[in-house]
């Protein structure tokens, strides 16, 4: 489908005719959703190049007077979307300066393969699970190749810009209400340092959120790296500016791990509201398996009942 480079708009119901014809040969519903979200994605590859392209050409009348073209280089950019490679000028700028206008414009780096949403998209992701994690839900979900690596530097790079954007949102001036069913989860993971190979940080989580009719709202997230007090303290605060808990009843949930015990999750309980705490099924799970053993009949029959 990425063959067709039309500078057209007629390449839209090419792309447009081939997911129909396609769909009409599906065997199943899970075929068609999938046919239509390859089709999708792969139209969103198109429409990019062309964009890029069509970009290039009209910045060629506004470059400065003393560039000259070389030649047309290809790029290839990983977008959500996919990848897309496209041709951009090459400049003489002046006697010595050479570079490419498009990239210079748009602010991309050189030998940078990631566009800034799908960066900034890792990086937010990140921010709620390990790095390895972040990999495979991109790639599940985008077919893209991302590697831990990838996320690392991804992470290195925007964690801070994130982080300032998640702590802003916090102190967001809103109506404070009572929910119906507030829980806390906690949650603790390690990932690898970037000054010493091998060395490992323990990164802290928590996360808010309330279940309405089973459907999870006002889900906010706070992570810090080796502070779990000042992120406690950020947490009661969001907690004091957004909520009414006085006689209400807050569930909290974690592995029971080290730093997340009954007792650790209790105490984040506000002053004049009821917690209630409780081993989330995940991990329910796990520590059944790991005290009586995978294949342990007793173990089996527990689990189904779980």
């Amino acid at each position: 489908m990425c063959r067709i480079l039309s500078k057209g708009r007629s390449f839209l119901m090419d792309i447009l005719t081939e997911i129909e014809q396609n769909l009409v040969k599906s065997g199943s519903l899970f075929e068609a959703e999938q046919i239509i979200l390859k089709g999708v994605l792969e139209l969103g590859q198109v429409i990019m190049q062309n964009f890029l392209e069509s970009l290039d050409r009209s910045l060629k009348s506004q470059a400065p007077a003393n560039y000259q073209v070389i030649n047309k280089q290809p790029r290839t950019l990983n977008f959500i979307f996919g990848p897309v490679t496209f041709q951009r000028r090459y400049y003489q700028a002046g006697t010595k300066k050479r570079e490419f206008y498009l990239d210079q414009q748009l602010k991309i780096k050189p030998r940078r393969r990631l566009s800034p949403h799908y960066l900034m998209m890792m990086a937010k992701i990140a921010q709620t699970t390990t790095m390895r994690n972040t990999a495979d839900i991109l790639n599940l979900v985008f077919d893209s190749g991302i590697t831990a690596d990838s996320v690392m530097h991804a992470v290195h790079e925007l964690g801070n810009q994130v982080a300032k954007q998640t702590q802003a949102k916090e102190h967001q001036a809103t109506p404070r209400h009572m929910p119906k069913n507030l829980t806390i989860e906690g949650d603790a993971f390690m990932i690898k340092g970037k000054k010493e190979a091998g060395q490992l940080t323990l990164v802290h989580h928590y996360r808010v959120y309330e279940r309405v009719a089973n459907q999870i709202i006002n889900r906010h997230d706070f992570l810090s790296v080796g502070h779990q007090g000042r992120l406690e303290a950020r947490l009661s605060d969001y907690l004091d500016r957004h909520y009414k808990l006085a006689g209400q009843t807050i569930f909290l949930a974690s592995d029971a791990g080290p730093g997340y015990e009954p007792a650790k999750l209790l105490s984040l309980v506000p002053q004049g509201a009821h917690g209630e705490y409780f081993l989330d099924r995940y991990h329910c799970l796990q520590k059944i398996e790991h005290t009586l053993g995978r294949h342990n009949e007793l173990a089996m029959r527990a689990i189904k009942a779980v």
